[in-house]
């Protein structure tokens, strides 16, 4: 028997928070202004006809588990901020993959003001296949 391919996502976008960032002690010292946007491909087939919030990845306890991760991590790159939160989300909610852009609003850079740097990752995670015995 074939198993059904899902395409589903849920996506959360333009989610604006503060984290310490930044190349030197003085960066660092200041939390920085960012925008997240997050993609986690998952089958939303059992939510959609339960209807309930359990069979499902909740948005709004994901947004609670960033904004408390951000006080609590620095990092010099905005890279390193996005590999620690998808492994975060990963062990979390065990999406088939996460897609995450982070956004630093306003980086330090000379002759660019009101600038945005942003990074973008892609991680697709290869779940056990389990054979009955």
């Amino acid at each position: 028997m074939l198993t059904p391919s899902y395409n589903d996502y849920i996506e959360l976008s333009d989610i604006v928070a503060t984290a310490y960032l930044g190349i030197s002690d003085n960066e660092r010292s200041i939390k920085q202004e960012i925008s997240l946007n997050i993609r986690f491909n998952t089958n939303l087939n059992k939510a959609g006809n339960s209807d309930n919030i359990k069979d499902t990845i909740n948005y709004a306890d994901v947004v609670e588990m960033i904004f408390q991760e951000l006080n609590k991590v620095r990092f010099k790159l905005i890279e390193s901020l996005a590999e620690y939160l998808v492994e975060l989300l990963r062990t979390i909610y065990s999406p088939n993959s996460i897609e995450i852009e982070i956004f630093k609003i306003n980086p330090p850079l000379k002759h660019y003001s009101d600038s945005k740097v942003k990074i973008h990752l892609y991680r697709k995670f290869i779940k056990e296949i389990k054979f009955d015995e």
